[in-house]
């Protein structure tokens, strides 16, 4: 008596980026960050169409970027998407912890603006209420993000996510 439903990754952004104009890539071609945007369209349709709304528990799971995902979306489908309804939300992130380094902040930092996260609200709200503007950025990480989240949550993950080793400062960590 469960349904199991794959929202399909491909924005980049953990599905919290919601620019509303298009990116141009440097082939020329225009690509939509609305990662956001698709989240709460796939909520509606389900809970409009698909009987969701009758649904008595929802875990919202998802690994590595999508464990990412959980962290920015669970207080948004719990108090807002499923405001008025008696549904259980339970966040499950498999993995989704990025390294606090400085490359991958400065990466974030960097695409941020493109995505629009934290501009456009699509992180934790809370989150973005504790830090000052320009401290926002902590928002698209799931440490900062942690404490900020109301609606419960187990986690599966170990220290960090294992694409970290071979991607941010390996030989501080492991002899390559």
């Amino acid at each position: 008596s469960w349904n199991a439903v794959f929202i399909h990754y491909c924005d980049g952004a953990s599905f919290g980026s919601n620019n509303i104009h298009p990116v141009t890539t440097p082939q020329g071609q225009q690509i939509w960050m609305r990662g956001r945007s698709n989240f709460d369209a796939v909520i509606t349709d389900l809970l409009q169409h698909r009987d969701m709304a009758d649904a008595t528990e929802i875990i919202l799971t998802g690994g590595s970027a999508g464990g990412l995902a959980v962290f920015y979306n669970v207080d948004h489908l719990a108090q807002d998407l499923l405001r008025g309804f008696d549904i259980k939300v339970t966040g499950f992130p498999d993995a989704g912890f990025f390294m606090d380094t400085p490359n991958y902040v400065h990466s974030f930092q960097g695409a941020d603006p493109i995505w629009n996260v934290t501009g456009s609200a699509g992180t934790n709200a809370n989150c973005l209420r504790a830090y000052p503007r320009e401290e926002q950025w902590k928002c698209l990480l799931a440490p900062y993000l942690l404490e900020h989240i109301e609606t419960p949550l187990f986690i599966m993950n170990s220290a960090y996510d294992a694409w970290q080793i071979g991607n941010n400062l390996p030989d501080a960590c492991i002899s390559t």
